[in-house]
């Protein structure tokens, strides 16, 4: 899957992110596989921005899914 591209400078890269068959994502040349993500919250953002039409979430709702358990602290303060 293809997510778009990203400029960095006069560079531009395609990023695809793999969700079937392992999980991987890939800028021009640079494979990440699933055993590199140090955090396991980080690749689950990435996949859940994958997965979702135009490739965007309001932060909120990323928060109410990926630390459900901080919101629900903070509500109670």
């Amino acid at each position: 899957m293809s997510m778009g591209t990203s400029e960095v400078g006069n560079n531009a890269g395609v990023v695809r992110v793999w969700l079937l068959g392992g999980f991987r994502v890939s800028v021009c040349s640079r494979t990440i596989g699933e055993d590199r993500w140090q955090r396991r919250k980080a690749a689950a953002l990435v996949k859940l921005l994958a997965l979702t039409p135009s490739h965007r979430m309001h932060r909120e709702h990323l928060m109410n899914l990926l630390w459900s358990h901080l919101v629900h602290l903070q509500t109670r303060w």
